[in-house]
């Protein structure tokens, strides 16, 4: 768990530090536009570490799906997109590119919760929720558990995280 908030931190202030890149506006809007998964700890955290120096900037951030993210930036309705993707989009410029961990949310009795690393072998030990197979963090996992030969049935699917926690 200290691994895992040390890279978050770390992600947090590696974004801080290119949102920095703005540090020519005193005051004004950020649009920024993301998947569900950045919109809970990690980009808050970022535009709240970015107004402490720069308290004029104002910034909103709005959900949608992966492949609306680009559309977004492209179309001038976001100033930055932030999202998982598995390819490149014509007219869109990525600023950066960067691993991104998949974590698994168990219960704190489960026998894999004290765990630092798990295997996608050993969660295909137990029921499994997982988002739709429309998001890219699904694909990824169907990918991986294709190319290990792993069978990937979830008892629960949803596009929404929040219910994948509660579940």
């Amino acid at each position: 768990l200290a691994a895992h908030a040390k890279r978050a931190q770390q992600d947090v202030e590696r974004v801080a530090g290119d949102i920095m890149g703005l540090r020519g506006l005193r005051q004004g809007l950020v649009r920024v536009v993301c998947t569900e998964g950045f919109i809970h700890d990690f980009l808050p955290a970022a535009i709240a570490d970015f107004r402490r120096q720069y308290a004029g900037i104002r910034f909103t951030l709005d959900v949608c799906s992966q492949r609306e993210v680009p559309v977004r930036v492209r179309h001038g309705t976001a100033d930055i997109g932030v999202t998982l993707r598995l390819t490149s989009h014509r007219d869109v410029r990525v600023e950066l590119r960067m691993p991104a961990p998949v974590r698994a949310v168990v219960a704190a009795g489960h026998p894999l919760a004290g765990q630092p690393e798990v295997s996608l072998a050993q969660l295909m030990a137990y029921p499994l929720a997982l988002p739709d197979a429309d998001s890219t963090l699904r694909q990824l996992i169907d990918i991986s558990c294709s190319r290990q030969q792993l069978s990937c049935e979830p008892m629960f699917s949803s596009r929404s995280a929040d219910a994948l926690a509660g579940f």
